[in-house]
């Protein structure tokens, strides 16, 4: 049955045993019992732990051939594999794919690539897909404004960090220690020392 099918694939690919993964697949597809989105997603998975963006890609489109269509678990770990790579565009491309394909995207999925754009330096992007996240009406957290904050502040735009932060405060999203920690650096490393004096105060004071 494809119950039993599914536990030893799944056995597979939580063991990187990729290879014997696909052997099981095909198997399972010889005696005519049909796959359903959990063994894909799960194969999926595997590949994208080990970043093989490729092989996680393949395995979409093999999805697809099988008239599946792919889901929020999908699309998250092929984002999560592209993000691992240091490809902030191919996570892109992944999470637009998500949205152009209907299926709403979580926090996670945007907070990946808003942090895989951010490492990029690709400012501008972080703070798009921000600005997207936040029409969405999806949940964002500090890690998610922090990612943007930190993006500002590596390039010198400290006055832009400043502004998401009291966006951030506006939305009532708590500032943590990595947020007051990032505008202190920043503001000292372009030499504003009354700035950074501020920010330590806040964060006591917080």
């Amino acid at each position: 049955s494809v119950v039993s099918y599914s536990s030893v694939i799944n056995a597979c690919t939580r063991d990187g045993k990729d290879a014997k993964a696909e052997f099981w697949f095909d198997r399972m597809l010889d005696r005519r019992v049909e796959a359903n989105s959990i063994i894909f997603n799960s194969i999926i998975n595997g590949c994208a732990r080990k970043g093989d963006v490729a092989s996680a890609e393949r395995w979409v489109e093999r999805m697809k051939q099988n008239s599946l269509k792919a889901d929020v678990v999908t699309y998250s770990s092929v984002i999560n594999a592209c993000a691992q790579n240091g490809d902030a565009e191919r996570a892109e491309a992944w999470l637009k794919a998500m949205v152009d394909s209907g299926v709403p995207p979580d926090g996670r999925c945007y907070n990946t690539v808003i942090n895989a754009c951010a490492q990029a330096g690709s400012v501008d992007k972080a703070q798009q897909w921000l600005e997207d996240m936040l029409v969405s009406g999806v949940e964002v957290d500090s890690v998610c404004y922090n990612s943007v904050i930190k993006a500002c502040a590596r390039v010198g735009q400290v006055e832009m960090a400043e502004e998401w932060f009291r966006r951030m405060a506006k939305a009532g999203v708590q500032a943590d220690e990595v947020t007051y920690s990032t505008l202190r650096k920043a503001c000292a490393g372009m030499g504003e020392m009354y700035k950074a004096e501020d920010w330590l105060q806040r964060s006591i004071d917080a």
